[in-house]
């Protein structure tokens, strides 16, 4: 240890001198204690301090730790440097500096260098880990850890006044802390050059409340380059006044890699300040989080001609009056990436900004979030320029405001406002831009407006378009939701929605210059009960061209059709046509016809108006809620029908059982059966059912089986427009006769409930949903012989079959209103058909079967109600169709049976695309 007690401090070299350290630890140490005292001083031209040894340390309560002066050098292996004089008894103003590179001094770092300097808060009003004063070359070629603490004025990390040249090759670490009045990470001020190659620095503390107060994580001034290389992070935080990530300003040149800037507390904090004709280059994704300050909060902010590039710029800003992204006084921004911005509650806040003529901003795609009741996502005045070349995502109160001559927001592609209503607004020759390529998807909910209101001497108050908002809607995909009354320059529309019942069943105006496109619909609300002040508007000052087909929404709850004669439109110029879609209603389709005749409004020629109102037969097009009551009670009769199937499928091949005076069963069935047409449905379902049965009677000529069978069937079920979920549940007693001679006779009684539980939607995206209850009886006979082709076991058995049944109707109402009346309905099936198949051996055979069914009564009856009306649907399911299929039984064990088949059908208008059926019995 080498140890110093006067100013000169433990080791001092000048007039040239070289002093080397060499071997393994050393520390060196100024016990003097005293102001402006060093521990290791170099002093004047070529005089230099070389420390090769492993490790070196200097600490004590020394002002100066290593200091480098007037043309003198210095060299360190692996360095610490520790002072600190926050306990220390002093009497006059001093200063604390880790390291000082002083007038055309320079220092060579080999090594790890961690230096930490704390100052006194009553008599240090500087502090500084790293301090360059007029200094040449400083290089750090290993990773680094500076920090400075304390002090009643302020703290630096690193302060670098006049430099040549500032390297520091690996990771750097930096902490500015707790000096009462001002924190610096970095402060570089008209230096050559600096480059960092991963940068970790935070400032924090103070807690002045004077001008000029702050903590700065980097500020850089009048520096010709200076470049971030790998991954940066910057924070400014905890001072009572100001906190500000990073400042570049005074003609700087900054080319950063990833970065990113959080800045909170204070009275404002601020992450990136870009001033004073400075240009920053983010060569990878800048991210910037600003909080907590108490009057304001900006993310990024470029002003006085000053220039920012980057690729994806991410932006989180909270608290009171919070900006994102500013660009301001002739500034640019352009960015080759995405634009995220989020800016919560608070006072003014705004998204991007682009203030003052030579101000742009051009980006690719966009999300913009801004919360608060007078949040803006894009603000654009006096002559700035927003563009952006991608698709736009906004979620705030005002979407875009643009005003001022020369103002302009251009949303080039795709433009959704994420289902918030949204204000976009544009006045003072402002210019607003959305869509502008027409190859984006549009989805705005919300309200336009380029007028403002003037008010007169006399106290009447009108208002004057003296903005300009064009839309381009194009393709399905695209929409506007209007919320409220909206006025605009241009609109097109092909094949687009333009709604205007989003305003919670309010009567709009749309009021635009122009009107085109073709295919497009225009939704509007309508009291048909009336003909005057009673629907939407569309305004059109000057041209309409094309096709727009309307689309009615009826607000009123009454079946009165009086709204002949409503003007839903008025042009100036009228080279385009309106056409009317039907409205659906609950039971009925509402028929409008539109005209058009000459208008008695100054300014306009045309009006068009509603000429003609009908009711649509539900025959021609049914509405959701008749189609899908219709859909429903035939897929409830069907599932039932197909309930009711044949002995082999039951039971197997009971032939093979013979001798066995009990007997248990098992099966599991699966169908998709769907019909066509306006009553379409799809049912997938699965079966279970389990049965016992005795013999009741046996003689040379006849065996008589008594059973009772239980079954639980589970279904998805899927409609035109929703889809639902249905089950049963039944019970089944069975007689069955065997002959010896190959006659067989089968009779079932089946009673089964079945339940239908729904949901559909319909095309005003309204939901509908009910559930249905229906229970059947049936009654089966079934006759068939085997007879035998030949000796090698093939045979072939014709049948015949035939079931009667009621399923019982059912009353109900569904979601929105309509009552239900289903009837029973009646059900005689006949089938003639045959098994052709081979006896493998006397226990196992396998078989073809072809059937041919008729249903020969089905006749149905379904009665529906509301407020609009009565309807009463007829019709009957009689049908005849042609089954097929393959199956088997296989004798498994001694007492075991295994049977399954499948089959199809053609030729009805119920398609049932498979059935499977697997059954084991166990002879007892």
């Amino acid at each position: 240890m080498i140890e110093g007690y006067d100013w000169d401090g433990a080791a001092y070299v000048s007039g040239g001198g070289k002093l080397n350290f060499y071997g393994g630890d050393i520390t060196l140490e100024n016990k003097y204690n005293a102001y402006y005292v060093d521990t290791v001083r170099v002093n004047g031209i070529d005089s230099k301090v070389s420390f090769h040894n492993e490790n070196t340390l200097i600490k004590g309560k020394s002002s100066y730790g290593l200091s480098l002066i007037n043309g003198a050098a210095g060299y360190a292996e692996n360095l610490i440097i520790a002072l600190d004089r926050s306990g220390g008894t002093f009497t006059r103003e001093d200063e604390t500096l880790g390291i000082l590179v002083g007038t055309n001094g320079s220092f060579e770092a080999n090594g790890t260098v961690d230096i930490s300097v704390k100052g006194n808060n009553e008599y240090d009003s500087y502090v500084a880990a790293l301090h360059i004063r007029d200094g040449q070359t400083v290089d750090f070629n290993k990773t680094a850890s500076l920090k400075a603490e304390g002090g009643y004025n302020q703290a630096y990390g690193i302060m670098a006044d006049y430099a040549q040249e500032i390297n520091f090759k690996d990771k750097l670490t930096i902490a500015a802390q707790d000096a009462k009045f001002s924190n610096t990470g970095i402060y570089l001020n008209e230096i050559d050059g600096a480059a960092f190659n991963g940068l970790d620095v935070a400032a924090s503390g103070g807690d002045s409340t004077a001008d000029g107060s702050s903590a700065t994580g980097v500020i850089i001034s009048g520096v010709g380059r200076t470049t971030f290389g790998g991954e940066t992070r910057i924070t400014a935080k905890d001072n009572a006044s100001v906190n500000n990530g990073m400042l570049v300003e005074w003609n700087s040149n900054v080319s950063m890699g990833r970065t990113e800037i959080t800045a909170s507390g204070g009275k404002s904090a601020a992450g990136l300040l870009l001033s004073f004709y400075s240009n920053v280059d983010f060569e990878d994704t800048l991210k910037v989080n600003v909080s907590g300050g108490s009057k304001q909060n900006n993310g990024i902010n470029i002003y006085k001609e000053s220039a920012m590039t980057a690729g994806d710029v991410i932006v989180n800003a909270g608290g009171e009056d919070a900006t994102a992204f500013a660009v301001t006084d002739g500034s640019s921004a352009s960015l080759s990436g995405a634009l995220e911005l989020y800016v919560g509650e608070g006072g003014s806040q705004k998204g991007l900004m682009v203030t003052e003529k030579g101000s742009s901003f051009h980006g690719k795609e966009a999300e913009i979030q801004v919360g608060g009741d007078s949040g803006v996502a894009l603000y654009v005045e006096t002559g700035g320029k927003a563009v952006f070349d991608g698709d736009a995502a906004i979620a705030a109160k005002t979407g875009a405001h643009v005003h001022g001559d020369g103002s302009a927001a251009v949303f080039s592609k795709g433009f959704d406002t994420q289902g918030r209503d949204t204000l976009l607004e544009a006045f003072s020759k402002g210019t607003l831009e959305v869509n502008k390529d027409s190859s984006g998807t549009v989805m705005f909910t919300g309200k336009t407006n380029i007028e403002k209101t003037v008010e007169l001497e006399n106290g009447v108050i009108f208002r004057e378009p003296d903005g300009v908002i064009n839309m381009n809607l194009n393709g399905a995909g695209s929409y506007w939701r209007l919320t409220g009354d909206s006025s605009l320059t241009n609109i097109s529309s092909n094949s687009s929605l333009i709604d205007m019942t989003a305003d919670g069943g309010a009567f709009s105006v749309l009021a635009t210059d122009n009107l085109a496109g073709s295919g497009g619909w225009v939704k509007m609300d309508i009291d048909a009960s009336k003909n005057t002040n009673n629907s939407d508007m569309i305004l059109v000052k000057e041209k309409f061209s094309g096709s727009q087909y309307i689309d009615l929404n009826r607000v009123d709850a009454g079946e009165v059709t009086a709204a002949a004669g409503t003007v839903l439109a008025k042009v100036k110029d009228n080279q385009g046509v309106f056409l009317a879609n039907d409205n659906e209603g609950t039971l009925f389709y509402d028929r409008y016809l539109l005209d058009q005749t000459e208008s008695g409004t100054e300014g306009y020629t045309v009006d068009w108006y509603l000429k003609e109102v009908t009711h649509v037969i539900p025959e021609e097009k049914p509405t959701t809620s008749v189609a899908t009551v219709k859909a429903l009670s035939a897929l409830n009769y069907h599932t039932w029908r197909s309930e009711n199937d044949k002995l082999m499928q039951r039971m197997g091949d009971l032939r093979k059982s013979a001798g066995a005076d009990r007997g248990a069963w098992f099966r599991v069935r699966g169908s998709k059966i769907n019909m066509g047409g306006d009553s379409g449905f799809e049912n997938k379902y699965v079966s279970y059912e389990v049965g016992y049965d005795l013999v009741a009677k046996r003689t040379d000529k006849y065996t008589r089986y008594a059973g009772a069978a239980f079954s639980y069937t589970d279904g998805d079920s899927s409609y035109a427009r929703g889809d639902g979920e249905n089950s049963g549940k039944a019970v089944s007693l069975y007689l069955t006769h065997l002959y010896n001679s190959g006659h067989y006779l089968d009779m079932v009684f089946k009673l089964g409930n079945w339940d239908n539980d729904f949901t559909v939607y319909d095309t005003k995206g309204n939901r509908i949903k009910g559930d249905t209850e229906n229970t059947g009886i049936s009654f089966s006979l079934e006759y068939g012989r085997k007879c035998a082709i030949g000796k090698n076991g093939w045979y072939i058995e014709p049948q015949a079959q035939l079931t009667y049944g009621y399923l019982y109707g059912d009353s109900f109402a569904l979601s929105n209103g309509v009552a239900i009346k289903q009837d029973g309905i009646d059900s005689l099936v006949g089938r003639v058909g045959f098994n052709l198949g081979w006896d493998i051996s006397k226990n196992s055979n396998v078989y073809l079967k072809a059937n041919l069914m008729h249903e020969f009564c089905g006749g149905y009856g379904i009665s529906m109600s509301d407020g609009s009306g009565r309807l009463k649907l007829t019709g009957d399911y009689g049908d005849t169709w042609f089954e097929y299929g393959i199956g088997c039984a296989i004798q498994t064990g001694k007492n075991n049976h295994l049977y399954f088949d499948l089959e199809s059908s053609e030729g009805g208008e119920l398609d049932k695309e498979w059935q499977w059926n697997v059954g084991m019995r166990w002879d007892i």
